[in-house]
């Protein structure tokens, strides 16, 4: 994990930014500095009451578009990637993976909802610290043994194109995703689940010297794909 955070003046010297109480602007440092490589805090809470804030200011945070909230009280930091760079030999991911299928990044590097997904409103103030409520809860928001369905988002351009540079992919992002696109994000005749395989099933027909006009029949893959399975 990396050990630096950083902190962009296009978010913190607007007069939106400085609009906002010392305390809600002291607990955003402070949030930012903790968060893990993708952006997320597990233990908001106990950061406010740490450094003298209050639930309002995290609520202050939501409202305004700095945070957003998770079940579990787990936040994300919409604005991470303008904040932050992290090179990919020392970016640990999240442990909140569930919670980080359900964003992207937009055009302008800020984290937002996928469409069709429903997050529900987090009142901090029913959120507990306490030891008998996080025992409650995994690690990804949810009682043990609760079943959970992953929705698919497709992927910004950008997303793309970092996955691609991250592991050296020859791939167009854009041409991808325009293909995608065009036939509704389906792998042969199932519903796409795991785009990062994609990519990856697009490399290796690439490499076996497929035509992209004749882009790759990838029926072959759909089980694999669906489950978000590796290239054998």
């Amino acid at each position: 994990m990396a050990n630096k955070r950083m902190f962009s003046k296009e978010i913190t010297n607007t007069d939106r930014f400085q609009s906002l109480k010392i305390s809600a602007q002291a607990l955003y440092f402070h949030l930012g500095v903790n968060a893990d490589d993708d952006g997320f805090i597990g233990n908001p809470l106990s950061i406010t009451k740490c450094i003298g804030a209050t639930t309002n200011d995290l609520k202050i945070l939501v409202e305004n578009g700095y945070l957003i909230p998770f079940n579990g009280g787990v936040y994300l930091i919409t604005d991470w990637f303008i904040n932050n760079y992290i090179r990919a030999d020392r970016r640990k991911p999240t442990i909140y993976q569930e919670f980080y299928s359900m964003v992207r990044c937009d055009d302008n590097q800020r984290y937002v909802i996928c469409p069709s997904v429903d997050i529900p409103m987090v009142d901090p103030d029913k959120s507990s610290i306490d030891k008998s409520s996080t025992e409650e809860m995994s690690i990804e928001g949810r009682a043990p043994g609760q079943q959970t369905t992953r929705r698919f988002c497709p992927p910004s351009v950008s997303e793309v194109k970092e996955y691609c540079l991250e592991h050296e992919y020859p791939v167009d992002p854009e041409r991808f995703i325009d293909y995608y696109d065009a036939n509704g994000w389906k792998v042969g005749r199932n519903p796409m689940k795991d785009w990062r395989a994609a990519v990856r099933i697009w490399v290796k027909n690439e490499k076996q010297g497929d035509s992209v006009r004749n882009v790759p029949d990838f029926s072959a893959w759909a089980d694999e794909i669906s489950k978000g399975g590796e290239l054998s």
